[in-house]
């Protein structure tokens, strides 16, 4: 004897009816291949092709090409204070790069973008700030050794 289902009896599995293939509304075409070529028989050496390779069934999709519109003026050249902000800045001259570097940023500013070199520019700030920042540390360092060795007593 089995348990009763708590939902009550389940009727009989009915397989799902559905149109047949006369009544579908897109009879479905038959299979048809690409005709493709037989290869020439082997002749025992190097043969040409007879004719170029048939052309493909889907189109070939090549790079488009892009030009910039009436809109956008072509780029215009390096800042050469960019340039020589980050140059100064990585040879130690921290003060100058910082001094270049807010002058090459003017000037792009004053060109509407036409001057490049705002990144140069920018890295030339950064490296010539931390050169500043760490020359005012070590100077502030010195002093206070130079202060603490004046209290310190003299040594018999």
């Amino acid at each position: 004897m089995t348990n009763p289902s708590p939902y009550g009896e389940y009727p009989a599995y009915q397989p799902p009816t559905g149109p047949t293939t006369e009544q579908q509304p897109y009879p479905s075409q038959p299979y048809q291949p690409y005709p493709t070529q037989e290869p020439p028989p082997y002749t025992g050496g190097y043969a040409p092709p007879q004719q170029p390779y048939p052309q493909q069934p889907y189109p070939s999709y090549a790079q488009p090409q892009y030009a910039p519109g009436p809109g956008y003026p072509p780029a215009g050249p390096t800042s050469g204070m960019a340039i020589a902000s980050l140059v100064c800045s990585l040879l130690g001259i921290g003060l100058v790069g910082v001094i270049l570097g807010h002058l090459a940023l003017n000037e792009i500013k004053k060109s509407n973008g036409y001057t490049q070199g705002r990144g140069l520019a920018i890295a030339g700030l950064i490296i010539g700030y931390l050169q500043i920042a760490a020359g005012v540390v070590i100077i502030l360092f010195f002093i206070i050794g130079l202060a603490f060795a004046a209290t310190l007593p003299p040594a018999q």
